[in-house]
């Protein structure tokens, strides 16, 4: 195992604490500007909250993008999932695409 796979590894687990963290503290920073309108709270919430709210959003997008990146491509041994639902027996059909008929017995 490389370095650069062991950073990739430990880095997406805490990028996303992290942008869990900082959504957090942007919401506590709108919530106080909301509960308290005075002008201080407010202009905190529109521009720190607003900072920390965007970079925890840039942490999570990162987060992503690393763990799409890491993963391994599909082979061929795994089938694809339109070739497990042409195989699947329940969603075939006898009727040949005709509503089953109702009758009212009883």
């Amino acid at each position: 195992m490389t370095l650069w796979d062991r950073v990739l590894r430990r880095t997406v687990p805490e990028l996303v604490r992290l942008a869990c963290l900082l959504a957090l503290l942007a919401l506590g920073l709108v919530c106080w500007s909301v509960l308290d309108p005075r002008p201080v709270p407010v202009i905190l919430a529109m521009s720190a909250g607003h900072a920390v709210g965007g970079s925890a959003f840039a942490c999570y997008l990162l987060a992503v993008i690393l763990d799409a990146i890491q993963r391994p491509p599909p082979t061929d041994r795994e089938p694809a999932l339109s070739d497990l639902v042409r195989s699947d027996p329940v969603a075939k059909h006898n009727d040949s695409g005709r509503s089953p008929q109702i009758t009212d017995q009883g």
